[in-house]
């Protein structure tokens, strides 16, 4: 797994799958339009979107923290 994430050409696909994978099993659903935007909202109308460019990764939401 080591060499596959770092060392060969498929890298960023490699990383794409993983960080993907890791979305989807904690609750967030991948956009159809745009593949690396991701989006989660919960019952009380509270959302948190995610979005992957390159090597970079960014949070958006309305969520509180208390």
């Amino acid at each position: 797994m080591n060499k596959s994430l770092y060392g060969l050409k498929q890298a960023p696909r490699a990383w794409y799958n993983r960080i993907d994978s890791y979305q989807i099993n904690n609750g967030f659903k991948r956009s159809r339009s745009e593949p690396i935007l991701y989006t989660k909202v919960n019952k009380q109308g509270q959302f948190l979107m995610s979005c992957m460019y390159v090597d970079d990764m960014t949070f958006i939401g309305n969520i509180l923290v208390e």
